[in-house]
This record gives C-alpha cells, structure tokens and sequence, in this order.
C-alpha cells in the first residue's frame, strides 16, 4: 500500500467515525475496526459500502474464460 492509498483509506474510514490507531498512535486490532464498520455498515447506502469495500479491499477483476458465462 502506497502511502497516498493508506491516506485514502484513512481518511475514508474517519469519514465514518472509524479509528485505525489508538489515543496513543498504535494500530488498534483488525477486530476492532471490522466491528466499528460493522456497528456503521447498514448505515450506508450501496454506493458508500462499495466505496468503503474498495477503500479496503482494493478493487480486482476477474479473470474469466468460457466456464465463467
């Protein structure tokens, strides 16, 4: 992750109140960032879920051949 994505994704994620670090500059755990996405998730509408997921999860396009149709 570039720092430019890692600001991105930061910066989307305070968008909807969630913390990546602790008061004290540390990582908090992936659990708990998953569950404060999960307390905000059924907030937001499809557009924003897409956005956030791809925030997270980078966006990937299969590769599909004849047995994908």
């Amino acid at each position: 992750m570039t720092e430019a994505e890692y600001d991105d994704l930061v910066n989307a994620l305070t968008k909807y109140n969630v913390k990546i670090t602790d008061v004290n500059g540390e990582f908090r755990s992936t659990y708990d960032i998953i569950k404060d996405i999960a307390a905000i998730w059924d907030t937001l509408d499809s557009k924003s879920q897409a956005a956030l997921t791809e925030k997270l999860a980078g966006k990937r396009v299969p590769v599909c051949t004849e047995t994908c149709i």
